[in-house]
C-alpha cells in the first residue's frame, strides 16, 4: 500500500508524530474500511477506505482541513496506524502458520507412536 505519495511531507511529518504519540484511538476496521478516533485540538473521526488492491480509494476527516478538501494529518496517523497493525498481524499470521505446522507435525508423531504401541501390545499378546 503505497498510501504516503496522497500526503504532503509536512502532513506526513505531523501524522506520524501524532501516531507516534498514541493519539489514534479505537482503530476498527470492517471489510475495506478503517475507522479511528485522532486526538488533535480535539478528536477527530477519520474512515479510511481501500480497494482490493489495498490502495486508498477515500478518506475522510472530520477536520476543518480535510472539510475544505486536503488530506491531513489525522488521516496519515490513522493510515500509519493501518500500516502497524497489518504488520502486525502480517507476524501474527507467520507464527499461526508455524503452529499448524507444529501442531500437524506432532499429530503424525502422535500417530506414529500409538501405531507402535499397539503394534508392540499385540506382538506381546502372541506371546
Amino acid at each position: 500500500m503505497d498510501w504516503k505519495k496522497y500526503f504532503n511531507s509536512t502532513i506526513l511529518s505531523r501524522g506520524r508524530q501524532y501516531y507516534h504519540e498514541g493519539r489514534v484511538k479505537r482503530l476498527t476496521h470492517r471489510d475495506h474500511e478503517w475507522f479511528a478516533a485522532v486526538k488533535g485540538s480535539r478528536s477527530y473521526n477519520v474512515i479510511a477506505r481501500m480497494g482490493e488492491d489495498g490502495d486508498i480509494e477515500g478518506m475522510e476527516c472530520s477536520c476543518l482541513y480535510a472539510y475544505s478538501g486536503q488530506n491531513c494529518k489525522h488521516m496519515a496517523a490513522l493510515l500509519y496506524a493501518v500500516e502497524a497493525d497489518q504488520k502486525e498481524n502480517d507476524v501474527q499470521t507467520e507464527s499461526e502458520l508455524a503452529q499448524q505446522r507444529m501442531d500437524k507435525e506432532d499429530k503424525v508423531i502422535f500417530s506414529i507412536w500409538r501405531m507402535r504401541s499397539s503394534a508392540v501390545r499385540w506382538a506381546v499378546c502372541l506371546h
